[in-house]
């Protein structure tokens, strides 16, 4: 089996982390558990606990309810690009042009942007998470 020498780096501190409630501001570190052995084999094992990641183990536990899934990320969840997006989501694409092909396009991204809104709100609902919204 290789062993992983490198890992991704951060390129500094994330605001929300030290300010969620699970940061433990005595001793600057998060308080997500280490993980204490992996069992084998996993029916399914998903690399990156970022928004894709997270979203597609939620997804198989409510499709196969008994199935093992392991999710594995190279830094705690939320220190990732994910982590990064300064905590909005906005509906509107990033520039909007006038021809019509890229209103269209326009069109398009806003309604997935709605989608991908009323599916991040699903989540914090359905896990009761309490993060000012």
């Amino acid at each position: 089996m290789k062993t992983i020498k490198r890992l991704p780096r951060l390129d500094g501190k994330i605001g929300w982390v030290r300010t969620s409630p699970y940061h433990n501001r005595n001793s600057q570190t998060a308080r997500f558990e280490k993980p204490k052995g992996l069992k084998s084999p996993y029916d399914y094992a998903i690399i990156g606990a970022g928004f894709t990641g997270i979203s597609l183990a939620i997804e198989l536990a409510k499709r196969e309810p008994e199935a093992s899934i392991l999710l594995l990320d190279a830094l705690r969840v939320g220190e990732g690009s994910s982590g990064r997006n300064a905590g909005f989501i906005i509906d509107v694409p990033h520039t909007l042009k006038l021809d019509q092909k890229a209103l269209e396009k326009s069109s398009m991204i806003h309604r997935l942007n709605l989608f991908a809104i009323k599916r991040l709100e699903y989540y914090k609902n359905l896990g009761k998470i309490e993060c000012g919204w």
